[in-house]
């Protein structure tokens, strides 16, 4: 008989797996935020501390059902689901599937001309050392739909589809994934020039993927001076954790730097002397040095003063439960406060950095010094935060004044 594992090792061991499975950190936080947290809640509350697989079927169903009421969100559902099946695996052999880990494994292929194909597509992209393992793995899912599709409509062979079958296809596949229209032609278009690279005989389908799907822009609005003091009103500053997120979310608003960039944070990171804060942009790769204010500086120096529990770990944002180490997340800490607050559910921790972005362009700040603050490389990057600016908005409007018109024409 199995040794029973506590659940809490089997959840520490797992996001050490997914690490190692070349997850990036998002998606890495996504599983955390959207699967274990609620996974670990469940077993909470029914009182247990061992991994049970019956239990975990009881999950699944439960999370299904209150789905289908519209108690949770779907995404959550399938989370929670994904994470179930995980650890079911996991618990057995020690690893982690890979298929398991992309929703689209439900996909098969049953033409061993097709499976060879991709498995040297999945070959050569490992070899060359650009793209990580989840990343190949979504291209994999991508072919393996788009062979998939050849199959079930009669194309036993590349060399037999045309221009007009690869439309048909995106057609097809844009009903379904709107949203993935831009990676599936990205991933085409990959798979075209490793045919030709290897000499395997094929219809040129390039030309059907030229025009690539447009993005789907959303236009977020910004984080009010009333909205934002709601938030920070509700953090109790005189816990050591309210110090934390205090601090935390004082940076945010003052001067508008990424969350990941802000628990990333060390000790060795502020110059008391010369009052200047310096951050590592984990998008950019570039150092920001900024002055470091009153207010951010008496966050920062309250909270590792009287609320920072005493640990070797350099960072100077830390959890406040043992193991204590670097904070993993930091959207987890404003959705804590937001969601006793009057925020709109658009809001996240980046609405902090669009406000700074705004506040400086309306009040005439020229846009290649917000660029510069804000740590952008490119002008262009401060396109979104022109967008949600009023007063820059308004001053784009033209009035009637010189056109010919008539009481006729207006009505």
């Amino acid at each position: 008989m199995k040794e029973r594992i506590l659940l809490e090792e089997l959840l520490q061991s797992f996001e050490k797996e997914l690490q190692k499975a070349g997850l990036t950190k998002g998606s890495i936080a996504q599983y955390r935020c959207q699967g274990i947290y609620p996974y670990r809640e469940y077993y909470h509350k029914a009182g247990m501390k061992f991994y049970d697989r019956k239990f975990n079927e009881q999950i699944i169903s439960e999370t299904e059902s209150k789905s289908a009421r519209g108690l949770i969100s779907p995404k959550r559902m399938w989370a929670i689901r994904k994470v179930a099946l995980l650890l079911d695996g996991f618990n057995e052999t020690g690893e982690i599937s890979q298929k398991r880990i992309c929703s689209g494994s439900k996909v098969k292929i049953n033409s061993t001309y097709y499976s060879d194909i991709l498995q040297r597509f999945r070959e050569a992209e490992l070899n060359t050392g650009l793209r990580t393992k989840a990343t190949i793995i979504g291209e994999m899912i991508c072919l393996m739909h788009f062979f998939s599709w050849l199959e079930n409509n009669g194309y036993s062979t590349l060399i037999k589809i045309d221009l007009k079958n690869i439309s048909q296809y995106l057609t097809y596949f844009s009903l379904k994934n709107p949203g993935s229209m831009d990676r599936m032609t990205g991933v085409l278009r990959k798979l075209y020039a490793f045919l030709q690279r290897c000499g395997i005989p094929t219809t040129d389908f390039s030309p059907a993927l030229v025009t690539n799907h447009s993005k789907r822009r959303k236009l977020r609005p910004v984080i009010s001076n009333a909205e934002t003091e709601n938030i920070m009103s509700l953090i109790n500053t005189t816990r050591p954790i309210g110090k934390r997120d205090y601090a935390i979310l004082t940076i945010a608003k003052s001067l508008g730097i990424r969350g990941g960039d802000i628990i990333d944070l060390k000790l060795s990171d502020i110059n008391w002397r010369t009052d200047e804060i310096m951050f590592r942009q984990n998008k950019t790769g570039i150092e920001l040095t900024l002055p470091l204010t009153p207010v951010v500086g008496n966050a920062i120096a309250d909270y590792i003063l009287n609320g920072r529990p005493k640990t070797e770990a350099n960072h100077i944002f830390v959890r406040h439960i043992v193991p204590i180490k670097k904070l993993d997340n930091s959207s987890n800490i404003f959705r804590r406060y937001a969601s006793t607050s009057r925020i709109e559910k658009w809001a996240g921790f980046h609405s902090f950095r669009r406000s700074v972005a705004s506040r400086m362009l309306n009040t005439g700040i020229e846009p290649d010094t917000v660029k510069n603050f804000l740590g952008q490389t490119k002008i262009d990057s401060l396109k979104p935060y022109f967008r949600i600016s009023d007063i820059r908005l308004k001053s784009c409007t033209l009035t009637l004044f010189g056109i010919e018109t008539s009481q006729e024409e207006l009505l």
